[in-house]
């Protein structure tokens, strides 16, 4: 099944059943039926109807409804004795049951509700139980011995069981919806200036909709079940929401109520929140939250939340979905008015002070976080974050930030930090990962706690594209400023916690148009390492419309930053002494294009990292590069390892240092390393000691243009050093302008005109790139009958390349045929006179000619 939209299959359930319509037709009235060897009895007191009598099996009490439905403000009042545990109830009649006052009942009992033909609960819904909450649209509550107390064939009620009720069975056919109205939440994480000051309003606060006891369960268990502004809050309890087809859900009792074991089920149906619907278990314990069905929707700024407001460990928030899970942040129903980027009021949120937050697991076919959807475990104190796990068997997509988000805030993914506890992990399993229009995948520490780890597991591909332009205003009366929030994975530090580490594994990595991979500590913390293992290829392309020197695409781990609105934005100055982080690719093929970049950089006064690369091929091309640079610290170093490097069109790589730090050491083991087009290998310094560069390959090719520098401006000079094992060194030079600009072969003979002329005629490329950036083939595509040409000897010593005094090479202007067959390429006419002038006539041809080396 394709990714669609879970709002367009709400509207056909809508259209499906009439039950989710705002006009729900049920009689107004609760009407027992006579299927118990006790029936049930039912007093009305005004608008308060006192329900006694049943049947008690043990510690169980059994009714049976042929309808039932409780009008706005009106009372459903189960008057049980109260040593009753459980208490059964079911409806046996055709229509659904709409619940629009108080239910409520004696002592800590547990309340089951069944209805096979659906539920809703309305606005003015509200519960007074003093245990657990079960309504279910199952056809029967299952008991031990094959007991069925079931709504569907009441009449076959023989023998009522004294034990615990086990499981509620669904059939398939005819298996009722849950609706839970409601006026939406106002729960809010709130912050002025970002990271300032962090405060959690309204969480567990609730005293509208939907409320069990604490450490209670609340659970709906329906086919189809819609959230319609529906509030349930369940403090340091339960939360259960089902959507189920066919089969058995079992359970077993606990001292929070039930655990649910969808194990028995065969199918499942779909469930959707809308219009800021509330799922709370925050509370001074342990909560949990589960949502499990076909395909789940989040939307409208809806809301699960547990919140750990005590010091103990918190539980956590679990959504299966066996088809699409859609989680969409802000629409046109919840509207934002410029808000700071710290306020959340959607998505789903786990928190802590002390105690360890409650992790969120997430799990589907396919995900999709967009519209500016928030996902994190985050912790304001000492408490550690939960962690965020997130599994999709084909594909997760985070993107965009809302049309309606005045801040600018973007869909994220990811673990937070305010306090000195530590950012949970995130571990991200899937096929395709897709993050695009300034979605971001992330672990953050605003305080002294520490990032977590962000593991990716793509299988077959991660993309990261692009970003969202933005404007934004500084100050009043002045122009608003463009801003870019890049797509990215990013571990970032913004205080004195260090960032976590990054770990990418895939077998293609696709980065383009500004968007990027970073491990950053912007003031005092130690940024991330970032590992990447790419099967097949890592591809770094572009840079953004806005701000495009300095919003590339990049793979970076650095401390500071050359942003200045971002430097704005967090109130950053020089960053203290903070360690910057290494990186380490390991891929088949590394491809670095159009201002491309992967960096190690230090702005504060330690070292920059180690960038380190093994690929079967290595390219940058059009101003790309790989650096490692420092303000005051000594250079990184880079370490590269491949079978053919090549540098294009003013790329480079480098590992320069600022201020009094030596410049980094660049070294490079190549089969063949192509440096071209105004490119260069750099490892200067301002007032230190130039770094080292050893270049190690068995053939190298360098234009004229091409720079190879270990400089000090202020200091001493480091050194550059070639290990190149073929002695026929290439000359450099005519490698590019011969391929680019072919030029052409003159040979002038004397001798008999009467003889005809010889020619020099290449078809087609014969193995010769028809540029320098294609790769040469090793497969012929003529041949000819030809000896081969020996190479010359070339005894050059391999240190006369770092001679300032060496000359020039000129390419080679005539051919020059010997009658041995020896080739003379010869680089000015006079030589060719000279060396002619000593050949016998009969060596050469009356007239000249003249050919290309390529068509």
């Amino acid at each position: 099944m394709n990714i669609f939209s879970i709002r367009n299959l709400m509207v056909s359930i809508l259209i499906s059943h009439p039950f989710y319509l705002p006009i729900f037709s049920v009689s107004a009235q609760i009407v027992p039926d006579k299927t118990l060897p006790v029936n049930s009895l039912v007093t009305p007191q005004g608008t308060n109807n006192i329900i006694e009598g049943g049947s008690q099996g043990g510690s169980n009490l059994y009714h049976s409804f042929d309808q039932f439905s409780v009008l706005t403000g009106d009372t459903a009042f189960f008057n049980n004795p109260v040593n009753i545990k459980n208490i059964i109830t079911r409806v046996t009649g055709g229509s659904a049951s709409k619940i629009d006052g108080l239910i409520k009942a004696n002592g800590g009992a547990n309340l089951f509700f069944i209805n096979p033909n659906g539920i809703l609960f309305g606005h003015n819904a509200h519960l007074i139980i003093g245990g657990s909450f079960i309504a279910s649209t199952a056809n029967s509550i299952n008991f031990p011995n094959d007991i069925q107390f079931s709504a569907k064939t009441p009449e076959n009620t023989q023998l009522l069981s004294v034990n615990v009720p086990m499981g509620l069975e669904y059939d398939g056919n005819s298996s009722g919806s849950i609706n839970v109205q409601g006026t939406g939440h106002s729960q809010v994480i709130y912050g002025n200036k970002v990271a300032a000051s962090i405060t959690l309003l309204g969480a567990g606060e609730s005293q509208n909709g939907l409320r069990s006891q604490p450490g209670k369960t609340f659970a709906l268990i329906g086919g189809d079940v819609l959230f319609d502004g529906g509030l349930v809050t369940a403090p340091s309890g339960q939360i259960e929401i089902g959507a189920v087809d066919t089969g058995i859900v079992n359970f077993t009792f606990n001292n929070s109520g039930l655990n649910l074991d969808y194990k028995g089920i065969n199918g499942f149906k779909n469930i959707s929140f809308i219009k800021q619907s509330l799922l709370d278990a925050s509370g001074f314990m342990p909560g949990y939250i589960s949502v499990l069905g076909k395909n789940i929707n989040f939307t409208d700024g809806s809301l699960a939340l547990i919140a750990n407001l005590g010091a103990f460990s918190s539980g956590a928030i679990r959504l299966k979905a066996t088809d699409t899970l859609d989680l969409t942040g802000i629409t046109s129903f919840n509207i934002q008015p410029f808000l700071s980027a710290t306020r959340i009021n959607r998505g789903i949120i786990t928190s802590t002070n002390s105690g360890r937050g409650a992790d969120i697991i997430i799990s589907a076919s396919k995900i999709i976080a967009q519209d500016s959807e928030i996902i994190t475990p985050l912790t304001f104190g000492n408490g550690n974050s939960g962690n965020l796990t997130i599994d999709a068997s084909e594909k997760v997509v985070i993107r965009s930030v809302a049309v309606n988000e005045s801040s600018g805030v973007a869909s994220a993914l990811g673990t937070i930090t305010y306090g000195s506890g530590n950012a949970g992990d995130v571990i991200l399993s899937t096929k395709e990962l897709l993050i695009e229009d300034g979605g971001s995948l992330e672990s953050l520490t605003f305080g002294d706690g520490r990032g977590g780890k962000v593991t990716v597991n793509a299988s077959e591909l991660l993309k990261i594209s692009g970003g969202h332009p933005n404007f934004v205003l500084l100050a009043y009366g002045t122009p608003p400023i463009p801003t870019f929030s890049a797509s990215n994975i990013t571990s970032l530090s913004v205080s004195a916690g260090d960032a976590g580490d990054l770990s990418i594994n895939t077998r293609r990595l696709i980065i383009e148009n500004g968007a990027g991979i970073a491990a950053s500590g912007l003031k005092s913390g130690n940024s991330g390492t970032v590992n990447i293992n790419a099967l097949e290829s890592v591809n770094i392309n572009g840079s953004s419309s806005v701000n495009p020197s300095l919003n590339r695409s990049k793979i970076t781990s650095s401390v500071g930053t050359g942003d200045p609105f971002v430097s704005y934005i967090y109130n950053l100055k020089q960053p203290s002494d903070a360690l910057s982080g290494n990186i380490f690719i390991k891929t088949g093929n590394l491809n670095l294009e159009n201002n491309a970049q992967v960096e190690v950089r230090n702005d504060s006064t330690k070292n920059a990292g180690i960038v380190t690369v093994i690929a079967n091929s290595i390219s940058l091309d059009n101003q790309a590069g790989i650096t490692a640079s420092t303000k005051n610290g000594q250079g990184g170093n880079i370490n590269l390892r491949t079978k053919v490097l090549n540098l294009y069109d003013n790329s480079f790589i480098s590992a320069t240092a600022g201020g009094i730090g030596n410049g980094g050491n660049i070294t490079t083991n190549a089969d063949i390393i192509n440096v071209l087009g105004n490119s260069r290998i750099t490892a200067d310094a301002y007032k230190g000691r130039g770094g080292n560069i050893q270049i190690n390959s068995q053939g190298f090719f360098a234009s004229r243009d091409s720079q190879f520098t270990a400089s000090s401006e202020l200091g001493i000079n480091g050194n550059v050093q070639f290990n190149i094992l073929n002695d026929n060194i290439v000359p450099p030079k005519a490698i590019a302008e011969t391929i680019q600009l072919p030029p052409e072969i003159t040979s002038a003979c004397q001798g008999n005109s009467r003889n005809a002329a010889s020619k020099f005629v290449i078809i087609g490329t014969g193995n010769l790139p028809r540029s320098y950036k294609t790769q040469v083939s090793n497969n012929s595509g003529w041949h000819a009958n030809s000896a081969a040409i020996a190479p010359t000897s070339n005894n050059l010593d391999k240190q006369s390349l770092l001679n300032n005094e060496i000359k020039p090479i000129v390419e080679a202007q005539s051919v020059l045929i010997e009658p041995s067959g020896e080739v003379n390429l010869l680089a000015s006419s006079n030589q060719v006179a000279a060396v002619a002038s000593q050949l016998p006539k009969s060596a050469c041809f009356a007239t000249s000619s003249t050919s290309k080396l390529f068509p």
